[in-house]
């Protein structure tokens, strides 16, 4: 296991790193070689609260910007879980992908634009 904490550790400073250069509200939370960010400015500490404090738009964006750049992203309110098929190279291209889509969701600043637009493929 300590091959995957490694990679699963990468990922989680990754994405706190986006969040700060970004200067976004994303919590990263992690366990083991398991994590999950939630766009939020304060840390959930039940069901109620992630749905109360979660930017659901915002994660949309993400999530479907992610999956047009060939990244299949966890679900709302799930987790990702590192496995032994995972490499150092996945997690970096990963984090890479990632950034582009939240800094593309920050600079539009309405998820909707997004989804007016005919095709995403035009934003990216």
């Amino acid at each position: 296991f300590y091959r995957m904490n490694m990679l699963n550790s990468e990922l989680v400073k990754g994405y706190k790193d986006i969040s700060e250069d970004l200067d976004l509200d994303l919590v990263v939370n992690s366990w083991g070689v398991s994590g999950t960010v939630i766009p939020a400015s304060n840390q959930p500490r039940n069901y109620k609260e992630i749905v109360s404090y979660s930017d659901l738009k915002a994660y949309a964006g993400y999530f479907y910007s992610m999956l047009v750049q060939g990244i299949i992203p966890m679900a709302f309110q799930e987790q990702w879980t590192i496995s032994v098929s995972h490499s150092l190279g996945d997690i970096y291209a990963h984090l890479e992908r990632a950034y582009e889509s939240l800094r593309k969701i920050d600079e539009l600043k309405n998820v909707n634009e997004l989804i007016k637009m005919s095709s995403i493929e035009e934003v990216w």
